[in-house]
């Protein structure tokens, strides 16, 4: 399962230029939540099916089963109150994206979103997620394709 949060004319429309990453960060704008199944994925070898967009560097973390499923709950519940919303493919990105309720702005941005996420998870964040100068503290192991 991979869910992502992002701006929704970025993540949804494709629509990446400039002007585009700037009015996101300057005025509330839509934002949507992506999420995927990817069951069929033999992980870690088929690691890059969960990110057609691409990767740079992925991370194996590993938490708690229970705030797992916990976190799991939050986002899905997200997809349950939008039910009467189809939801969006986007092939770039491989995820069915939903209106988020809270407008996508640089107070609420996808880097504080993730990082949110992984405090659900009982991770210790460092650094500062605003401008994406920030890590995981722990025994995570980088995982070499």
């Amino acid at each position: 399962m991979r869910y992502s949060y992002g701006d929704w004319r970025w993540y949804v429309e494709g629509d990446q230029r400039f002007w585009t990453g700037a009015a996101a960060m300057l005025w509330p704008t839509k934002a949507g939540l992506g999420r995927g199944h990817f069951s069929h994925a033999d992980l870690p070898h088929d690691i890059d099916l969960l990110a057609p967009e691409g990767l740079d560097e992925v991370y194996v973390l590993q938490a708690e089963l229970q705030q797992v499923r916990l976190l799991q709950r939050q986002l899905d519940r997200h997809f349950a109150r939008q039910a009467f919303f189809t939801p969006v493919y986007s092939a770039t990105h491989g995820l069915d994206f939903v209106p988020y309720p809270r407008r996508y702005t640089a107070f609420h941005q996808s880097n504080l979103k993730v990082a949110q996420w992984l405090r659900v998870l009982n991770m210790q964040i460092t650094g500062s997620p605003w401008l994406s100068n920030w890590e995981v503290e722990g025994d995570e192991a980088a995982f070499q394709r």
